[in-house]
């Protein structure tokens, strides 16, 4: 059975387009909507008219999924298999884990289809295949035992090959005694993969994220059209319109304007509609604010980009929160910002929340309601009692420093390698005694993250932009 099958797909987007609620229900198995959609294929075993069922569901906190099950009348021949439905992110991801006591192995891991994951003390690579839910003890559990499959004939067949495989599988359980530290990275292209922090919110200093730019060739495979992907007859092409600012063509002023286009919702994938506008920040920049609202389930969301490039320093911003004035101050966090409140030991990640363009208190709730309420491995029935009472206390300090309360006591810093950041300055033009701004020059692997090292614009020297 394949669900990447052209005829399945056409199939199954007929019917969800036939339907007026959302595509991606919650899983639910006391949901009355949930109906599969059932498609007459072939037996890939007897070659006869088998029945393969299509659902297309959304696990809480993880992800839209699509669940396949086939069975033939004629040989009794059954397949099951989930495929990923997410969305694909701008950027790869490389998790890596420096796995040093036993109850690391107990960390949860989400392990999409394409993420390959290593394990360089071993020499162990696994291939990209299914996508799963799972830890990194059963990661290693599970290699073992698809190691282990046919090794009794192996051993009459192959023997000096079958002692080889039982040499590496002893090698795979002396880790799961961690006698001594070990590597467990995983590498993601569609950057939907993900390794628990149990100490989260704080930083994790055996837990190293790096996100990277996916090269043309990872593009392909995952179906991504890229721009050297365009035929050179498309710039010739005479329909194309040309851009405002060239002779005769009256500028546009996109300031002025509200673009829409059409979406789907985050939470119930319902159709909506987003609307786009550039924005010029006072004393700072122009910059893209994007938001859309729900109708069907309520839900608002709104994200900031930047306008311009990356600026050539990078910027941190130190604010000291010493009066409720000081949590209105307009703040613009980039998606590449990471953001910090040691007395907490609070510490978000480049990427997390997105970019936002709001105030010093909303992105303190920001930060409390995606704690509280969008965290899997901390509200899920698989989280420890400690791991929510942690997580329950946390949220309860931030909604009182929302509501005002230990003022002076603590102070935010939001750092960012793009310079694409801003906190407003109140006191301008005199010195504001509570905020201290630093720029500075990025290091050798920020630059690598951002992919900056390996930008070339020689092929783009001289050549025109083009719309059609």
């Amino acid at each position: 059975m394949d669900l990447n099958s052209p005829h399945i797909v056409q199939e199954e987007l007929k019917y969800a387009g036939s339907k007026t609620a959302p595509v991606f229900e919650n899983i639910s198995a006391d949901s009355q909507e949930q109906t599969p959609t059932i498609i007459e294929s072939l037996c890939m075993s007897c070659h006869k008219q088998g029945c393969t069922k299509l659902m297309l569901t959304r696990i809480p906190f993880f992800k839209e999924v699509i669940i396949g099950s086939f069975e033939c009348s004629h040989c009794s021949y059954k397949d099951s298999q989930i495929t990923s439905a997410g969305e694909i992110q701008e950027r790869g991801v490389k998790i890596a884990l420096q796995v040093s006591a036993v109850e690391d192995l107990n960390r949860q891991i989400v392990k999409s289809d394409a993420a390959v994951i290593k394990i360089p003390q071993v020499e162990l690579e696994i291939p990209a295949k299914k996508g799963c839910l799972t830890t990194i003890e059963g990661t290693i559990n599970t290699t073992c035992e698809e190691l282990l499959y046919d090794q009794p004939a192996r051993r009459l067949i192959d023997p000096d090959n079958a002692q080889k495989i039982d040499d590496f599988i002893g090698r795979l359980k002396m880790l799961l005694l961690v006698k001594e530290p070990f590597q467990f990275i995983i590498e993601d292209i569609t950057g939907n993969s993900h390794i628990e922090n149990p100490k989260a919110p704080s930083a994790d200093p055996l837990l190293h994220t790096m996100r990277f730019f996916r090269t043309k060739a990872q593009n392909d495979l995952l179906g991504i059209e890229t721009p050297n992907s365009q035929p050179s007859t498309a710039v010739a092409h005479p329909s194309v319109t040309p851009l405002a600012g060239e002779p005769g063509v009256a500028p546009i002023n996109f300031s002025d304007e509200v673009m829409q286009f059409a979406g789907v919702c985050n939470m119930c994938n319902a159709p909506c509609v987003t609307n786009m506008k550039m924005v010029n920040i006072p004393r700072f920049k122009q910059v893209i604010i994007m938001a859309m609202a729900c109708d069907r389930c309520g839900y608002k969301n709104n994200e900031v980009k930047p306008g311009a490039g990356i600026e050539e320093q990078g910027v941190t911003y130190t604010l000291f929160i010493k009066d409720s004035v000081d949590l209105s101050r307009d703040l613009l966090k980039s998606d590449s910002a990471s953001c910090m409140i040691p007395e907490l030991d609070l510490a978000l990640a480049p990427g997390t929340l997105g970019g936002r363009f709001t105030t010093v208190e909303g992105l303190i709730s920001n930060i409390r309601d995606q704690l509280r309420d969008t965290n899997f491995t901390f509200t899920g029935d698989s989280s420890s009692e400690g791991s929510r009472e942690k997580m329950s206390k946390l949220c309860n300090k931030l909604s009182e420093i929302i509501a005002g309360k230990f003022l002076g006591e603590f102070h935010m810093v939001l750092d960012d390698p793009t310079g694409n950041s801003y906190l407003q300055d109140i006191y301008e033009p005199e010195t504001d005694p509570c905020l201290k701004v630093e720029r500075y020059e990025r290091t050798e692997e920020q630059n690598e993250e951002l992919g900056l090292t390996d930008m070339s614009t020689e092929s783009t020297d001289g050549m025109k932009p083009l719309r059609s």
